[in-house]
């Protein structure tokens, strides 16, 4: 989960400091960095949820 988090701040923050860049408006980054964090913690959740686990190997 706490990887998640830090996925989410890693995207987050530069996004965020794009947007205030760009519209000069606290409100325009703060909603960029709320929306593009969500985005990249769903985004790697659902891979970490679809990958499956390797199959167990035989013994002998």
């Amino acid at each position: 989960m706490l990887g998640l988090v830090l996925v989410g701040m890693a995207v987050g923050y530069p996004c965020a400091a794009i947007a205030l860049f760009i519209t000069q408006s606290w409100i325009a980054a703060l909603a960029t960095l709320s929306l593009s964090g969500m985005l990249a913690m769903l985004g790697l959740g659902l891979r970490l949820a679809v990958i499956p686990d390797d199959p167990a190997w035989p013994a002998g």
